[in-house]
C-alpha cells in the first residue's frame, strides 16, 4: 500500500501566510521598493517561502517569549522529550522547540519574537488522516489540507490539548514522531500546506485587511491604515507573490523526480518556463507565445499539473 507523507505542524504555513498578508498592508513609501524588486526578478521583503528549514540553535539561548520555557516544561511533565530548538529563517522571528512522546505523538512549542507562545500536539498517520490540536491565534480552517483533523482553541492548556488529542483517532496506521524525523516531517508538512494554500483562491481584499488587523493586535503593533487603493495594490502584489511561490514549488517537485547536476541547473534555470493548469489561456500565451520553440523537459502532477519548458538559448 502506498504510504502518504502525513501533515504535521500545519500552523507554520498559516502563520507564515498571515505574516505575509499583514506585510502587504504597508505604508505608501514602501511600494516603490517592492515593485522595483519584482521588476528586477528578485523576491520582495513580503515573499512567500515555498519551503522552510530548521536551523539548530543553542538550547541555552535566550527565549524570545518569557512564557515559552514554562510551556515546554509542562509538556516535559506530560512525558514529552525535547527534540531540539530551531530557528526558521524563512519565517521572520520564528523559533520552535520540538518534543516527542513514547506514544508516538509530537509537540511543537512556537517561540515567536512578537506573538505570544503557542503550540501544537500531533498524532500522525501513514495516510492523510492525521490529527492535531493547536492553540495558534491565527488558525484559518481554509488552510487545512483535506483529510486532516483539527481542533483549534487558543485557550487550551498543554494538559487539555494532550487529552483532546487522545480522543482524535486517525484511521491510518500510526507514524511515530522521533527526534530524528521530526524536523523532516515538519518541513514536508509546511510544503504540503503551502501547496494547498497556493492552489486555492487568494484571499479577498477585506480578508487581507482583517488578517493585518489581527496580526497587529497580536504583536502589539499599530494596526495598518490602508485606503481602498492601497488595499488593491497589496492584493495585486500578493497575487503575484502567490504565483511566484507556486512556480517555485512546481520546480522543486520537478527536480525531485528529475535530479540535475548543479552546473546543469545553473545553465538552465534562467531559461525555464512553467505552464500550469491554473493559468488562463491568455497567461499561457504571454509567458510562452511559441511552445514549438521550447523544449519540454517534463511534467509534474503536484502541487498542480504543470509542464516545464526550456527555452532555446
Amino acid at each position: 500500500m502506498k504510504t502518504f507523507l502525513i501533515v504535521v505542524f500545519t500552523v507554520l504555513a498559516t502563520l507564515a501566510m498571515s505574516l505575509v498578508l499583514a506585510g502587504f498592508l504597508l505604508r505608501w513609501w514602501v511600494r516603490r521598493r517592492i515593485l522595483a524588486a519584482i521588476a528586477a526578478g528578485e523576491s520582495p521583503e513580503t515573499a512567500i517561502a515555498p519551503s522552510i528549514q530548521f536551523v539548530s540553535i543553542d538550547g541555552d539561548a535566550r527565549w524570545q517569549q518569557s512564557s515559552t520555557p514554562a510551556v515546554f516544561q509542562r509538556f516535559v511533565a506530560l512525558g514529552y522529550v525535547g527534540a531540539g530548538r530551531f530557528r526558521v529563517p524563512e519565517i521572520a522571528g520564528m523559533e520552535v522547540v520540538f518534543g516527542t512522546h513514547p506514544d508516538g505523538t509530537a509537540a511543537a512549542i512556537y517561540d515567536h519574537v512578537s506573538i505570544p507562545t503557542f503550540f501544537d500536539v500531533v498524532r500522525m498517520a501513514t495516510d492523510e488522516t492525521s490529527a492535531y490540536v493547536t492553540t495558534t491565534p491565527l488558525h484559518d480552517p481554509t488552510h487545512t489540507p483535506p483529510g486532516v483533523i483539527v481542533v483549534a482553541d487558543d485557550s487550551l492548556s498543554p494538559e487539555q490539548a494532550v487529552d483532546l488529542l487522545r480522543g482524535l483517532r486517525p484511521t491510518g496506521e500510526l507514524l511515530r514522531a522521533t527526534a530524528e524525523n521530526v524536523c523532516a516531517l515538519a518541513a514536508a508538512s509546511y510544503e504540503r500546506q503551502i501547496a494547498h494554500i497556493l492552489t486555492t483562491n487568494a484571499p479577498s481584499e477585506e480578508r487581507m485587511r482583517a488578517v493585518g488587523e489581527r496580526v497587529a493586535a497580536l504583536t502589539g503593533s499599530e494596526a495598518p491604515v490602508v485606503d481602498d487603493e492601497g488595499l488593491r495594490f497589496a492584493a495585486r502584489i500578493h497575487r503575484s507573490e502567490r504565483e511566484r511561490a507556486l512556480i517555485a514549488l512546481i520546480v522543486q517537485s520537478f527536480l525531485r523526480t528529475n535530479p540535475l547536476r548543479a552546473d546543469e541547473w545553473e545553465r538552465m534555470r534562467d531559461h525555464i518556463v512553467v505552464v500550469h493548469d491554473r493559468m488562463s489561456p491568455e497567461e499561457r500565451d504571454e509567458i510562452l507565445p511559441d511552445p514549438d520553440a521550447a523544449k519540454v523537459l517534463g511534467r509534474v502532477e503536484s502541487p498542480v499539473p504543470a509542464t516545464i519548458y526550456l527555452l532555446s538559448h
